[in-house]
């Protein structure tokens, strides 16, 4: 249907823009409230178009923050004019001649939804960005084991159920999960290459265990819409979870909100989410999943960097550490600027080019100020 897009690349954007300037668009819905739905929201509002994100699930990015961090993130989206809509169980796109059927070619004039009690939002164009759908298809049809959901299922190897046939990434179903970020798939290729190598027979020792992927740290730091958003370790603990102690700094003023979960005892961080100030993320993810030292207080970790007076800076935010993750988005360590650094040269080592050689800072942008930091 005319003024119906999916956001992937480019070509997507441009093509969205030349439809708002040529039907005149006024008011546009982004379907699906994740990382790509929010910027694409974004993207609409600054062709100056009213922009409405529809999320289907009670809270924005579900899997990385709860309510008070969905809170706090819808306060600095709808500040830049954008309108959240959560709960929403969109219906059908319908046409400027009331009709929804798929195959109508009448230009997108509202967006119906099944909710009790809901009107039909009217809108001149639709963004489809909803998250992915594994496509199975071909393992299906050659009669592999898949999800009752999607997914091809896969071993501690990623293996399948058929012999030297693998499944990495966001088709590989493993313990009924699908991990849709980059990291969890970087895990799974080289877990899958060492078990490929060692069934030809190269490249590890017979008495060597090969690596098994037994799931993946999905914590994560981006920048959506200007707003830091965060999460690591353990963010939302099961009900069941009763080894839980938990301290939330709440400041709708200032749009933020963190949420650190300690043990019961609070001699262990086990994870957190951080809207509107995640300056300290690095920090924290590290106490966390290394295990590092608490300090004698732990309240004191929950207050923003930017309450504390200026008790953090980033010199210590920036750490030395050549394991530890500058990037998140493509799982970039400080060892791997330092080295694309030192290969550059030093006049040669310019933010465009370690973004070019590393990739660091391509993804959402938020790790560009510690890129810089290292580059003195």
């Amino acid at each position: 249907r005319p003024g119906v897009f999916v956001y992937r690349t480019i070509e997507d954007l441009e093509a969205m823009l030349e439809y708002a300037k040529e039907n005149n668009v006024k008011s546009a819905a982004v379907i699906g409230g994740g990382l790509l739905g929010l910027e694409a929201a974004k993207a609409v509002a600054d062709m100056n178009v009213e922009s409405h994100i529809i999320e289907f699930a009670p809270n924005l990015m579900c899997r990385q923050i709860d309510q008070g961090g969905h809170d706090a993130l819808v306060g600095t989206i709808e500040s830049l004019g954008l309108k959240v809509h959560c709960d929403a169980r969109t219906e059908s796109i319908v046409g400027s001649d009331g009709s929804t059927d798929t195959e109508s070619i009448a230009p997108v004039a509202a967006l119906s939804f099944s909710n009790e009690g809901w009107d039909d939002l009217p809108v001149q164009m639709v963004v489809v960005s909803c998250g992915i759908k594994p496509r199975d298809e071909v393992a299906r049809d050659a009669g592999i084991v898949v999800g009752e959901r999607g997914g091809v299922v896969v071993d501690e190897q990623l293996r399948t159920s058929v012999k030297d046939v693998y499944a990495i990434g966001e088709i590989a179903l493993y313990n009924n999960f699908i991990y849709g970020l980059i990291l969890p798939g970087y895990d799974m290729a080289n877990v899958a290459a060492s078990a490929i190598a060692s069934d030809i027979g190269i490249g590890i020792d017979s008495d060597e265990e090969s690596p098994k992927f037994t799931g993946a740290d999905l914590s994560t730091k981006l920048k959506l819409l200007g707003c830091d958003v965060a999460s690591f370790g353990v963010n939302q603990p099961k009900p069941d979870d009763e080894d839980v102690s938990e301290l939330v700094w709440n400041d709708p003023l200032q749009g933020v909100y963190r949420k650190l979960i300690f043990n019961k005892s609070g001699s262990k961080l086990r994870g957190g989410i951080l809207v509107g100030d995640a300056g300290d993320y690095t920090t924290l993810h590290k106490i966390a999943t290394q295990g590092a030292e608490l300090p004698e207080n732990p309240s004191v970790l929950l207050a923003p960097p930017s309450a504390r007076g200026g008790e953090v800076s980033m010199e210590e935010e920036v750490s030395d550490d050549p394991t530890s993750q500058v990037c998140s988005c493509n799982d970039v360590t400080r060892g791997t600027i330092n080295e694309a650094v030192a290969e550059l040269g030093v006049e040669g080592a310019t933010l465009p080019a370690l973004k070019k050689c590393t990739n660091a800072g391509t993804g959402c942008g938020g790790c560009e100020p510690l890129v810089k930091k290292i580059l003195g």
